[in-house]
């Protein structure tokens, strides 16, 4: 019962540690936002939409970091690694840059799921993500290689080939 408590202290003081960064941060550009407010016309449509690709991508996100976590036979039902993925997101705020995985992986164990296997499934799928990117990139811009530097086409399908390999 004590330790629970302990838990949820430590809890709202770490709520609390990124409220005060998230408000720092805003501080010194409130002014400059005051006043950029009085001048849009926000197209709603266009937000909403790009709400939902937001929303879709982050719930892509979640579910892959899920099937990740299955293959280290970790898993978390859907709510639960949404809640730790979405919460230890917040840390991604707070100076230092260690808090997003230490957070994550605290969650995760929390619901019975190894700490290695949370923040190492997380980290193999920005790797992933991270590649992918890469490999879009290459395939998608060979062409402005090309007018760049003759051959370029070549180097840049040679790594796109070197890092599909490493991702597999």
């Amino acid at each position: 019962m004590r330790g629970n408590r302990i838990w949820i202290a430590v809890q709202i003081a770490f709520v609390a540690l990124v409220l005060f960064f998230v408000a720092r941060a805003l501080q010194g550009q409130w002014l400059n936002v005051g006043e950029r407010v009085r001048l849009l016309r926000p197209d709603w449509t266009g937000i909403g939409a790009g709400s939902l690709l937001v929303l879709g991508a982050y719930a892509i996100l979640v579910q892959t970091w899920r099937l990740m976590l299955a293959a280290w036979n970790a898993p978390l039902s859907p709510r639960e690694a949404t809640v730790v993925w979405f919460v230890s997101n917040l840390a991604k705020y707070v100076p230092g840059g260690i808090w997003q995985i230490t957070a994550l992986g605290a969650m995760a164990q929390r619901r019975g799921v190894s700490t290695v296997a949370a923040a190492g499934s997380s980290l193999a799928v920005n790797l992933i993500n991270i590649i992918t990117g890469f490999l879009v990139v290459f395939a998608t811009g060979s062409n402005v290689l090309a007018t760049w530097r003759p051959g370029a086409t070549g180097v840049a399908i040679a790594l796109a080939v070197v890092l599909a390999l490493g991702a597999l």
